[in-house]
């Protein structure tokens, strides 16, 4: 069973403006390998040069990975995953 991610609108073109993108996997990190098979360049999007989240935050079940197992947060077809992208401003 796929494992529904949901992005805001301003991240949808990311994933070809899908409203929720889909996913398969274990882990956040695996299913962050499924997007990219699905969205080839996605993960390039969301992930730094030392393959962390860059400009997001994920959360699994209103829960940050950062406070979690971080990308090796176990996830299940039935938990809340979503993607917010930082703001920054003055």
């Amino acid at each position: 069973m796929p494992i529904v991610i949901q992005v805001p609108g301003s991240m949808k073109k990311w994933f070809n403006n899908a409203g929720a993108p889909e996913c398969s996997g274990n882990t956040i990190r695996e299913c962050l390998d499924s997007l990219e098979s699905r969205y080839p360049g996605v993960k390039k999007k969301l992930l730094d040069d030392q393959g962390q989240p860059a400009g997001i935050v994920i959360f699994v079940n209103g829960d940050n990975i950062f406070h979690l197992n971080g990308l090796d947060t176990q996830v299940h077809p039935h938990d809340n995953i979503s993607m917010i992208p930082l703001v920054a401003g003055g």
